[in-house]
């Protein structure tokens, strides 16, 4: 859709699982290879977290990042599960990082998502659109609308003056879970709802 573009989202853990301790770091080029339930598109292994924590069933995640080179996917989000809520084989693999769902942590525990992605564009329902100074201003914006999930902000290095610095608010039907593809010079992120409720 753009030639150049930036992005952004919002959710909330489920409660606690019975499985395995509370385990919040990701494995770097590791593959837990089988065992998948399903998968969603996401900007980060963070966000893949959140989204298989959100999932009933999903106690570990295998996510592909935008270095991966075997083939053409990038961003994908596997969910995963065995009955005993541990992967059963861990591989080395180089453009993937896995880790667990946050289910067995607090159950008040909140994402944050504010991390913001260079040269992404988050894919979705585009509803409003308005030009801004910057992707900061463009995030406000999106944070202040009660709609908003997710945006995209076009900057100043896209050759299409027309849509240059455009702030593109987005929303998903259910878990914000944007498509996600590599776009050079843009720069997406997340709502921040979830943070300003916090304090």
């Amino acid at each position: 859709m753009f030639e150049y573009v930036g992005s952004a989202l919002h959710l909330q853990p489920l409660p606690q699982s019975s499985f395995s301790d509370c385990k919040t770091q990701h494995e770097v080029d590791v593959d837990f290879p089988g065992t998948d339930i399903t998968f969603a598109y996401s900007p980060d292994a963070d966000h893949c977290q959140q989204l298989c924590t959100q999932h009933p069933s999903c106690l570990f995640f295998t996510f592909i990042r935008g270095d991966w080179t075997r083939d053409n996917r990038h961003f994908y989000c596997y969910f995963k599960s065995t009955t005993t809520g541990e992967p059963r084989v861990r591989t080395p693999l180089l453009g993937v990082t896995s880790g667990y769902s946050l289910k067995p942590c607090s159950p008040d525990l909140k994402p944050c998502l504010s991390q913001v992605y260079q040269n992404v564009n988050l894919l979705g329902i585009d509803y409003r659109k308005l030009f801004t100074a910057d992707y900061e201003e463009c995030q406000r914006a999106c944070t202040q609308d009660s709609g908003c999930q997710f945006f995209t902000f076009v900057n100043e290095h896209t050759q299409m003056e027309n849509i240059r610095f455009m702030c593109h608010l987005k929303f998903s039907w259910t878990i914000p879970r944007p498509s996600v593809k590599t776009l050079l010079n843009v720069i997406s992120g997340f709502s921040l709802k979830i943070q300003m409720g916090q304090q």
